[in-house]
């Protein structure tokens, strides 16, 4: 892949072949976002090899609240990753340095206001959804550790995002998988060798999250382009700020919404018991890992089409958003494929019980094997808010995707009470968002980029 790197630790997303750009460009998104979940799920397997299924329970189960909570703040740096790639593709460094401010400072802010949030909603959350009297307890512990780390991880957020929207994903991957190796280093002391339990499990994440926000942030104090962080010179830009919200408040209120969703099928999961909630979180691990590599190339086709659309390459914006369907398609087949093909020892990695091993693989057949159609709505999602238009991919998710899923856990599940039955909601929403978000998409294109192949850079930002 000669010739993909432009000076320093970029890549020019508006010139030469896509494909190869977009592949280099994703690998290290992916390689992050794998790590991280394979760290997450040394958490769970960390508790569940010694801490017992109870702790495993606690931990896994969380998951979808936590997202719940953090996604609105998160989507946000969808905005700036979008904003920021725009301005370096017209090459306006002063406006750049000002949003790269502007971004730091709303993740640090953003990040305390979640420990606040966090703290209050954890119990009586883990209330509404059901949670056993046997975990409840353990996860209201692990939650209140969990965000007391918020800063850090907004701080990783946001930082990550300016560096990728310059092309780098190199760097943000050396951040991740430093603090990653801590925290399993840590989980291993506190929980196997100190007995700490659940609480040991969120004091090692908050410590990594701490690595992982300072590895960014310096990065961004060394770095010698437009995006250097000047740490002297920090304030707000009302007008990168807004930009930065509009974009990023429909893609984190999509978040939210989805969560909830999952929020609501995770308190029907609750209701069938530690067992079952046990198994779910397991597999829960592995489709995380697929999902990592459609969310690699959603970032990556948002940056590439953000970069394009903003200097009027409309020609190469579609090109951009094919090859990343094709692509991100075919690499989720494969890694579903092999996690399927390989799933009795995968599983025994996390529990020796077949009780739980069984209810993980029910999820597998419903959750793994059809998952590669998310490809087909994350991706054109990214390319519609590249496009300006946020708002729409978030109303077509929330309809798509989380009405479905709550009009399934509260209109049917209630008369069908099995975990197979509750589960099968998630190809169901995947078929209906798809449909719409390409239907969508068609509609949108037509009207912005038909027959236009210019570089008349796009106006508004």
């Amino acid at each position: 892949m000669t010739g993909i790197r432009t000076k320093g630790n970029g890549i020019d997303m508006l010139n030469g072949s896509i494909w190869n750009k977009l592949i280099a460009f994703a690998i290290p998104i992916a390689l992050s976002s794998i790590l991280q979940q394979l760290f997450n799920a040394s958490d769970t397997a960390i508790a569940g090899r010694f801490a017992g299924p109870v702790a495993l329970a606690a931990v896994g189960s969380t998951s979808a609240l936590i997202n719940l909570i953090i996604n609105l703040f998160v989507g946000c740096a969808t905005g700036a990753n979008v904003l920021i790639a725009r301005l370096a593709a017209r090459r306006d460094d002063n406006a750049m340095a000002e949003a790269v401010s502007t971004s730091i400072l709303f993740g640090l802010v953003s990040g305390v206001v979640l420990i606040f949030i966090g703290g209050l909603l954890a119990r009586p959350m883990l209330v509404l959804m059901g949670s056993p009297e046997d975990v409840i307890d353990h996860s209201t512990i692990y939650m209140k550790i969990y965000f007391a780390g918020m800063p850090f991880l907004m701080v990783y957020n946001f930082g990550s995002a300016i560096l990728r929207s310059i092309g780098d994903t190199r760097r943000p991957l050396v951040a991740l998988a430093s603090s990653g190796v801590i925290n399993v280093v840590l989980n291993i002391v506190f929980v196997a060798c100190f007995k700490m339990g659940v609480s040991g499990v969120a004091i090692a994440t908050v410590c990594a999250e701490a690595i992982s926000a300072f590895l960014v942030v310096r990065f961004l104090v060394k770095e010698k382009s437009s995006v250097r962080l000047d740490l002297h010179h920090l304030a707000f830009r009302r007008e990168h700020l807004w930009r930065i919200v509009c974009i990023g408040i429909p893609a984190g209120l999509q978040g939210m919404v989805f969560s909830l969703s999952n929020t609501c099928i995770q308190s029907g999961i609750n209701s069938l018991g530690s067992i079952v909630m046990a198994g779910n979180a397991t597999s829960g691990n592995f489709e995380s890992i697929s999902y990592n590599i459609c969310n690699a190339f959603s970032i990556s086709a948002l940056t590439f089409a953000s970069q394009n659309y903003a200097v009027g390459d409309y020609s190469r914006t579609r090109r951009v958003y094919h090859d990343a369907l094709v692509i991100g398609m075919s690499g989720m087949l494969l890694v579903d494929a092999l996690i399927f093909i390989f799933r009795y020892p995968l599983l025994s990695l996390f529990t020796d019980d077949m009780a739980v091993k069984e209810f993980a693989i029910i999820k597998f057949y419903y959750g793994l094997l059809p998952h590669s159609l998310i490809v087909l709505y994350e991706i054109t999602a990214s390319i519609l808010r590249a496009m300006g238009k946020s708002l729409m991919p978030a109303m077509i998710c929330i309809i798509g995707t989380c009405c479905v899923r709550l009009l399934w856990v509260f209109a049917v599940f209630p008369y069908f009470r099995s975990f197979d039955v509750l589960v099968m909601v998630y190809p169901i929403s995947w078929v209906m968002t798809a449909t719409m978000m390409l239907t969508g998409y068609r509609i949108v294109s037509a009207k912005l980029m038909n027959g236009k192949t210019s570089r008349t850079a796009v106006k508004t930002i």
